[in-house]
């Protein structure tokens, strides 16, 4: 049992490590496509954010309980995912992900 739970826990975490490797290259390397996939993650992340609400406010009772602190982290995260997805979301809409290799006027 506990084993099976290490192996998953080193692959989740080599995973994560490798997505959050591949979005900081793509960053500064002006991929388009990490773009992309960085307003996917984060529109995904935003479905989660009612469950961390109704953790945090304790309406859904579950067998795994961490501590009621980590369910707040965890909506607030959610809310800061929503700015950034709304604010990508935006820039892609008035200036295109083009606009990476582009400098702006002043």
């Amino acid at each position: 049992m506990w084993a099976v739970l290490a192996v998953s826990f080193v692959i989740g975490a080599v995973a994560g490590v490798a997505i959050a490797v591949t979005i900081v290259i793509g960053a500064w390397r002006l991929w388009t496509w990490v773009y992309y996939g960085v307003l996917v993650l984060l529109g995904l992340q935003i479905l989660g954010v009612p469950l961390n609400l109704a953790d945090a406010l304790g309406l859904i009772a579950s067998t795994y309980l961490p501590p009621a602190p980590l369910y707040w982290v965890a909506f607030a995260a959610g809310i800061v995912s929503i700015a950034l997805f709304a604010w990508m979301l935006i820039a892609l809409i008035r200036r295109g992900p083009w606009a990476t290799r582009k400098a702006l006027p002043v």
